[in-house]
C-alpha cells in the first residue's frame, strides 16, 4: 500500500488475450489500473509469466515481484515495474540443476532495496533456493 492508499497486487491469470497474469494498482475508491500485462509468444519469451505472488514496493514506487514461469530459460523470474509501468527483467532463473534455483515464489525487501527471495527448483540438489539480489537504482547518483 502507498501513502494514499492505493493497493498493489498481481493476478496470475488474465490480462487481455495473453493470458499470462498481471500487476495491478487498486486505487482507494475502488478503480483498477493495470500496470502491466505479461505476454506469452515466441516474440516476448524473455517475459515472465505467471506471477502469482506478491509485490514489494520500493520508497520510489517501484513494484518487484516473481513469475513461476517464462523468461529465458522458462523458469521464471525477478521483475521490477517502475511507477510509470516499465517493465525490467532483474534475474532470469536457469532451469535443472543451476545454483539460482529455478520457479522463483515471492520477494521481500530490506531497507537497503536487497531482494531476497526463494525458488522450489533448481539449487545443487534441485531442491530450490534462497536468494538475493542487489537492484540497480532506477536514478543513479
Amino acid at each position: 500500500m502507498d501513502a494514499r492508499g492505493n493497493l498493489y497486487g498481481t493476478t496470475v491469470d488474465g490480462g487481455e488475450s495473453y493470458n499470462a497474469g498481471t500487476v495491478f494498482e487498486l486505487s482507494s475508491n475502488g478503480k483498477e489500473r493495470v500496470l502491466h500485462r505479461f505476454r506469452v509468444g515466441f516474440h516476448v519469451q524473455h517475459d515472465g509469466i505467471y506471477p502469482g505472488t506478491a509485490v514489494v514496493r520500493d520508497a520510489e514506487g517501484n513494484l518487484y515481484g516473481t513469475t513461476e514461469g517464462g523468461g529465458l530459460n522458462s523458469a521464471g523470474v525477478v521483475y521490477e515495474i517502475t511507477a510509470e509501468g516499465q517493465e525490467k527483467i532483474l534475474h532470469t532463473f536457469c532451469s535443472g540443476d543451476c545454483s539460482d534455483g529455478a520457479y522463483p515464489n515471492g520477494l521481500i525487501m530490506d531497507a537497503k532495496g536487497n531482494l531476497y527471495g526463494t525458488a522450489f527448483g533448481g539449487g545443487v540438489n534441485r531442491n530450490g533456493t534462497v536468494f538475493m539480489i542487489a537492484p540497480q537504482p532506477s536514478h543513479p547518483q
